[in-house]
Parts: structure tokens; sequence; C-alpha cells
């Protein structure tokens, strides 16, 4: 463990994110998150780190992207302007006038479900 640093747990972790606790373990699992193991063998997470990274101070890692409570990735207004090819102001009027919701994650602006906006990007294309 690591002295003096607040550990959380995986279901505080999921808490914090608002994602599911295995979306935690997959982040982990990849590099996105550090953790460490205690002697019984599970993980947890340093604070300090949790907190840069809901405040946009990324460190090395940066930011885990934004999912949905099922587990689907949601993109950025800036990464559908993107993928579309279209103005930031215009993402949004452009997807409602499609049928494609806005979310709001706790501590980001809208965000979109991947599956629908590529859905429209292929069928633009």
């Amino acid at each position: 463990m690591i002295p003096g640093v607040a550990l959380l747990t995986r279901a505080e972790v999921a808490a914090l994110f608002q994602v599911d606790p295995k979306t935690v373990t997959r982040w982990a699992k990849a590099g996105r998150l550090t953790s460490v193991r205690t002697p019984g063998g599970h993980r947890r997470y340093p604070a300090d780190q949790l907190h840069g990274l809901l405040t946009g101070e990324t460190g090395a890692y940066g930011p885990p992207a934004a999912y949905d409570h099922d587990g689907e990735r949601l993109l950025s207004g800036g990464e559908v302007a993107s993928l579309l090819r279209l103005q930031a102001s215009k993402v949004h009027d452009y997807l409602a006038a499609r049928g494609v919701v806005a979310i709001r994650p706790a501590g980001r602006g809208r965000c979109y479900r991947e599956t629908a906006v590529r859905a429209l990007a292929e069928g633009a294309g």
C-alpha cells in the first residue's frame, strides 16, 4: 500500500465517474488508472490521481473516455465535429435533427453515443 495516500475502492471510483464497477477494472487493466493491490488481491485507486482526472488535470494517463450506464462509449462534441466534419457549434442541432440524443455525464459537457454518431457518419459517406 502507499503510506499517507487515500485509496478508494472500485465501487467508490465507479460512483465518482458514474460507471459500472467493471468499467473501473477495465480501465485499470488497460493502464488508464493507476491501482495498487491489497494483501488480499483487491485493487485500490489513489484518490489524488482520481481527483486530477475529474478536474481535468490529466497526469500521465489522461482522463478515461466517457461511457454510458450500458458501457457504450460516448463522444464529446469536438470528437463528433471531427468525425462528421462539422463546425463544433453546429453539432448539437445537427444531431438533434436526426434523433441523436445528447447525454450529460457528470463533469462533462454534452456527449453522444458513439454507435449513433458512427451510423450517421457511415450513412453520409
